[in-house]
Parts: structure tokens; C-alpha cells; sequence
């Protein structure tokens, strides 16, 4: 898969500002503004945009193919040969890494990490099972299947759950154990949202419409397709557009919002992430709009209401005020690329034959609006598939449709995971104007079929959307721990009756500086929020926080002193009797990174 990725070589040190007298300096002043500043070792590196390509290789027969070198790939951007400075091949055997997580050595020591240990033979999975976009009955055939799916995983196998309903929520964090995922995966509970409709739910309306219109008009002792009833008609066909409208909206809404916390949760673990979508429609606004397919009145045969292909507004809009077309724009694009995420849309519909039921037999459907509901339902299918393709084809996954076994079309995209190559390349295009790059590997000889990210976004260093609001997204209580930056922490104590004590460590890795103008050498300056909230456990008392300041000054000397343990923290908080997660959080305001870190305390009565 390709993602644009960001290294930051920084060989340059520091001496710490510390604006809160709420944590540690240990080990922090040692170093001072008057350290030697002007050493002649010191040498400052530019930042390196670098591009990551993983290949999935099937040969024609689609068995994975292993065994190629690096002089078989050639790269391209944009039709501009690149030159590939790091190949590897990337092959897994479950059973050897089973084998090595069941002997690895106990940890040293207590600390706890947001970011997993590395494995880095173990391919890294998640399912997201999308409820906000899958009418509840697939919903139960999907966890079904995935369940059965779950406990016949092989050990080795890193696997994590979500689901997406009233918000994005991880059911089980990573784990090997086929065990622990299937008891977690039982305990998904089945929930219609109530934001997307099967065709018998389209008919039904529709059936419903004609009903009132009909009443209406033989109750008001007009004709049917009088005036009354075209207007009474059309008012209620309004009304369906609108609440799709506001549908298609919350949905993409938490689709975009559910990759940005999915992202962050995984960007700071190395590697190639699978993310398998399973969702009964996708959202997007390539048909989307409710119309009558003839005219704006209702014809005198009756109400004829259903999906117009491609009758919507201009691309890239749902309404006038202009939503993306579907929720993987050149942001989302981005978030995702840097994570190198891979995602592998599943569609939970498989084969339909006979989008209506027979149950549906009332006026809507006997004047006519069950054809027209039916063919716009399979354009609409139609439109889901090209959307998925898309989604896959721009994060180097693949799309599943049109098949009823949800458990195969996992076992395909987990194959993927644990077999491909990653070649990295540095662009010679300096010119980072926000303009999409597209991206085409060959391989020699020909004849396989490659899957990989077909390009991206050649967007400015700078932190994406507002650091702010997705640091306050981020530091909610159900939301996957954020590993763009590495933090680490000894479990909390009792400082004193009512206080807690959390000491927590910042890697230096991933933060962002810039240069101090106040500084006359290659002194640079970082500057992390730091906030610590105190979330009750079934108790009704409210959550504590606090937060702080950290500013961050560097020298070259220091940096190298306090890389390998990084900047400590001390953070108190007053806490009545009770159980608490703690949820500790760090914004880097230069770069836009968060990581966060959730920990278990008791504060005794």
C-alpha cells in the first residue's frame, strides 16, 4: 500500500520550559539555556517526504506470489520514473509468530504504552462492523458469520473490533486470541438506526403515500390526481428527500469521523493495517436523491416516486452546500494514507434476485412505484460498488460484493495482509501544491494482478483539520487510544487522601519543532497541550480534569540526552472515593499529533 508518510530526522537536542508547576522536571533541567549551544558536531537535517507502496501480488490463478526482487518493480508517479530506495517482502508464517508471543519474555518493568508492543511479523487486522449503514437483519447475519470467522482464527493473528452506531467504539483492542474476539463479538448488540431503508421499507412508504393521498382525495370528494392529491402528493415526497438528505449526511459524517479516530488509533504502529468495512450500503451522493422519475406532479396513474439514477445534484454535492462526494476526500485520503491503512470494503447485502417482498402489495406498489423503486434500488447497488472499488482502489485494499459468505470474503482480505511487498520511495516532485499524484507499479515479466495505493494527495506539512477539535475527539472516554504519539506511564497512585498521581513519559519521536527565532544556532521549540480527565465508573460523579502547558525548548546537545527517555510528566488530580479511567492526552500544536493513554484507578473511601 502507498502512503505519504512523513519522517522527520531531528539530531538536535533540548532544554526544557516547563509551564505548569504540576509535573516533573526530572531529568528535564538538567539541561540549561546556558549548555553548550554552539557544539561544531551538530548538524541539522531537513525534513524527508517519503512514500510507502505495498503490493499485494496474485498471479493469474489469484494465489499470492512470493519470491520477487526489487529489480522486477518499477514505480511511477505521475508518468515520472522514481527511484525505489527500500524494498522488502513481507511474509508471514502464523505459526512461528504464535510461537514467539507464547515465549516472549515478560516486561521489565510496569509501564503501561498507548501503542502495542512490536510485532513485526504479525500482520495487523480490524473489523469495523458499520451498524449506521446496515439495516439491522444484516446486521445479524454479519456477526454471525463473523463470530463463526473469529473462533476458527489461527493463532498470530493481531486482530481488533469496532463497530459504528451512534459513534465509533472498539469492542476488543488487539489480540491473538480467537477466544476473547468471538466472546466479544457475541456481545455486539444488534441495533437498527433507522438511517438506511431495504427496498420493502422503500415500498412500504411509498404504499404509504398513495394510501394518504388516495384517502385524501376521496375524503375531500375530489378526483385521484386532482390538485389536491398532486399536492398532497408531492408535500409528502418532499418530505422523504429531506429525511434522506439529513440520513446521507449523518452518515457520512460518522464514516469520516469513525477513519479519523480509527486512524489516529493505529498511525504510530509500524507496518501495513488491514481494515475490513463490512456495511450493508456505503455512503455517498452519486444517486442519492428521491424524485418522482416523470414529472413534479403525481401522474394520474398514481404516485410514481423512486431513485433517478444520476438525477442528483452536481458531483461532490448532496445539497447546495457542497458535501464531498463520498467520505474519502483528499483529507480522509490523507489521515488514511499515513497510517498506511489498507481497507477492504465488504458489502452485507451479497446476491439479490428479488429486491421486493411480496408483503408489499398496497396502492403504492400497485400504481407503479414498485418497478421504479426496484430499478432504482439495483442503480443504487450499482453506484455502492463503484464507491467501494474506489475506496479499495485508493488505500491498496480490495472490494467484496455480490456474495452471501462475509467469513470468505474476511479470509481473502487476511491473506492480503500477510503477504505483500512494501517499496518506499522519496518524490522527485518538490512541489507539494495539494495536486493528486497518481501512482502506477509494474512488474516484470507481466501477467500478475497488483494490488496498491493508485496515489495521493501532495498536501503541505501541516496539521490536518483543526488540532483542537480532534484533540477533544480524541480525549472522549470511548474512543480507540490515539498512538501518533508514544506515551507510557506507571500505573496511578494515592499521593494523599483524595489526590492521585499519575508520572507518564512523552517520546520525542513524532513531535514537531520549529525554529526559535529568539535563538541564534539550531535551537528548535515544540509546544504540547496536555490534559488529563478522570471518567466515573458507575458512580454519579462527575469527571475531573486537568490541563496544562508543556513548551519545549531544544539544543543540540540535550536532544540526544533525552531521546531515549523522553519527557516526563507528573500530573495530580483530586478525586473523590470511587473507580475512574484516567484518560491522558498530548496535542502537539506544531505538527497536529495526539496520542492518548487510558488507565484504571481506584481512589479508596
Amino acid at each position: 500500500m502507498l502512503s505519504s508518510i512523513e519522517r522527520t530526522s531531528l539530531p538536535f537536542a533540548i532544554f526544557l520550559l516547563v509551564a505548569s508547576c504540576n509535573f516533573a522536571s526530572a531529568g528535564a533541567q538538567t539541561a540549561q539555556a546556558n549548555s553548550a549551544h554552539n557544539s561544531p558536531t551538530t548538524t541539522l537535517q531537513a525534513v524527508t517526504r517519503l512514500v510507502y507502496v505495498d503490493v499485494v501480488v496474485r498471479d493469474s490463478q489469484g494465489h499470492i506470489v512470493h519470491g520477487l526482487k526489487q529489480d522486477q518493480f518499477s514505480v511511477k508517479e505521475d508518468k515520472q520514473p522514481q527511484r525505489v530506495s527500500l524494498f522488502e517482502e513481507h511474509r508471514t508464517n502464523l505459526e512461528q509468530t504464535a510461537q514467539k508471543s507464547q515465549t516472549a519474555a515478560p516486561a521489565a518493568t510496569r509501564m503501561i504504552s498507548n501503542v502495542p508492543a512490536a510485532q513485526p511479523d504479525s500482520p495487523l487486522d480490524m473489523v469495523l462492523l458499520d451498524m449506521i449503514d446496515t439495516p439491522a437483519v444484516q446486521q445479524a447475519y454479519a456477526r454471525k458469520r463473523m463470530i463463526e470467522f473469529l473462533r476458527k482464527l489461527p493463532p498470530g493473528r493481531r486482530v481488533a473490533l469496532f463497530i459504528l452506531n451512534n459513534g465509533l467504539h472498539m469492542v476488543q483492542g488487539f489480540t491473538s486470541d480467537s477466544a476473547e474476539l468471538a466472546k466479544a463479538a457475541e456481545g455486539i448488540d444488534i441495533k437498527a438506526m433507522g438511517r438506511v431503508r431495504t427496498p420493502n421499507q422503500m415500498i412500504a412508504e411509498h404504499d404509504q403515500e398513495g394510501n394518504i393521498a388516495f384517502s385524501s382525495a376521496v375524503l375531500g370528494g375530489g378526483t385521484w390526481g386532482g390538485p389536491a392529491t398532486s399536492l398532497l402528493g408531492s408535500a409528502i415526497e418532499d418530505g422523504l428527500v429531506k429525511e434522506d438528505i439529513q440520513n446521507m449526511q449523518v452518515r457520512m459524517d460518522a464514516t469520516t469521523q469513525a477513519f479519523k479516530e480509527i486512524s489516529r488509533a493505529v498511525n504510530g504502529i509500524p507496518g501495513r493495517k488491514n481494515l475490513y468495512w463490512l456495511a450493508g450500503q456505503f455512503p455517498s451522493d452519486i444517486y442519492f436523491t428521491l424524485q418522482n422519475v416523470s414529472s413534479n406532479t403525481v401522474a394520474p396513474s398514481g404516485p410514481v416516486v423512486g431513485y433517478q439514477h444520476g438525477a442528483g445534484p452536481g458531483a461532490g454535492n448532496l445539497t447546495a452546500s457542497g458535501l464531498a462526494l463520498h467520505p474519502f476526500g483528499e483529507h480522509m485520503n490523507q489521515v488514511v494514507g499515513d497510517s498506511q491503512i489498507a481497507v477492504y470494503p465488504i458489502d452485507l447485502v451479497g446476491i439479490q434476485t428479488d429486491v421486493v417482498g411480496a408483503e408489499n402489495s398496497g396502492i403504492g406498489s400497485a400504481l407503479g412505484s414498485q418497478p421504479d423503486t426496484a430499478a432504482g434500488f439495483f442503480n443504487e447497488r450499482s453506484d455502492d460498488r463503484v464507491v467501494m472499488n474506489h475506496i479499495a482502489d485508493e488505500t491498496g485494499g480490495e472490494a467484496f460484493y455480490g456474495n452471501n459468505d462475509p467469513a470468505g470474503m474476511l479470509r481473502r482480505g487476511f491473506e492480503d495482509g500477510e503477504n505483500y511487498y512494501t517499496l518506499v520511495y522519496q518524490p522527485q516532485n518538490h512541489d507539494w501544491n495539494g495536486a493528486y499524484r497518481k501512482i502506477a507499479v509494474k512488474l516484470n515479466p507481466g501477467g500478475y494482478r497488483l494490488s496498491y495505493r493508485r496515489g495521493y494527495y501532495a498536501l503541505p506539512t501541516q496539521p490536518a483539520g483543526k488540532p483542537i477539535v480532534e484533540f477533544a475527539s480524541a480525549m472522549k472516554f470511548d474512543t480507540p487510544p490515539s498512538t501518533m504519539l508514544t506515551l507510557s506511564a506507571v500505573p496511578p497512585v494515592q499521593l494523599s487522601p483524595g489526590v492521585m498521581r499519575l508520572d507518564a513519559t512523552v517520546d520525542l519521536h513524532g513531535v514537531g519543532f520549529v525554529a526559535d527565532p529568539k535563538a541564534s544556532n539550531d535551537d528548535r521549540k515544540a509546544r504540547l497541550e496536555v490534559l488529563l480527565i478522570a471518567y466515573p465508573l458507575g458512580a454519579p460523579a462527575k469527571a475531573a480534569e486537568i490541563n496544562n502547558v508543556l513548551a519545549v525548548g531544544l539544543t543540540p546537545e540535550d536532544y540526544t540526552k533525552v531521546l531515549a527517555s523522553g519527557i516526563p510528566l507528573r500530573q495530580t488530580l483530586h478525586l473523590v472515593p470511587g473507580k475512574y479511567a484516567l484518560r491522558l492526552g498530548i496535542l502537539d500544536t506544531v505538527s497536529g499529533r495526539i496520542g492518548t493513554l487510558t488507565l484504571p484507578f481506584t481512589m479508596p473511601g
